[in-house]
């Protein structure tokens, strides 16, 4: 009885590891994926604020567009309406203001995109987590590349 007692002695420790291991596996395997529940109100959340974001932006492009006009109009005015001077410089300085008032719209709606698709890629576990936040990433860069190119007239 000693041999089996001790046999089972020396499989019990091995054995208890074994399972051990296989559970903390099993555990893991589930880990890194968001609750449903969670993950909805994180993506309402990010909405939410992604729209926020954009008013805010859109917003400010407005204001410096509505600034920029009354400069261009004030020397227009001063250059007594003659097409030298300054205002072919205001009329300039009034495009690049819209350009940068919509390239600053445009990344935050962008940016705004990114964080909703980002945490609708934590209802996801592993590798296609990774590849779903690997592709909100990319689609980021793109838009800010898209954004970019149409403030500096390349589009």
């Amino acid at each position: 009885m000693t041999q089996v007692g001790a046999r089972g002695a020396a499989l019990t420790g091995p054995l208890v590891l074994f399972v051990g291991l296989l559970a903390g596996a099993a555990a893991l395997a589930g880990c890194g994926r968001e609750d449903p529940a969670e993950t909805r109100a994180d993506v309402a959340r990010a909405e939410t604020e992604a729209t926020e974001q954009v008013a805010a932006a859109r917003e400010a492009a407005a204001d410096t567009n509505s600034d920029a006009r009354h400069e261009a109009a004030q020397s227009i005015v001063e250059s007594g309406g003659e097409s030298g001077g300054s205002a072919p410089d205001a009329n300039r300085e009034l495009r690049t203001a819209s350009a940068e008032g919509a390239y600053a719209v445009a990344v935050a709606q962008a940016e705004g995109a990114h964080r909703v698709a980002v945490e609708r890629c934590d209802a996801l576990s592993g590798d296609a987590r990774l590849i779903c936040r690997d592709r909100a990433d990319a689609e980021l860069q793109r838009a800010k590349a898209r954004a970019q190119a149409a403030r500096d007239g390349r589009n």
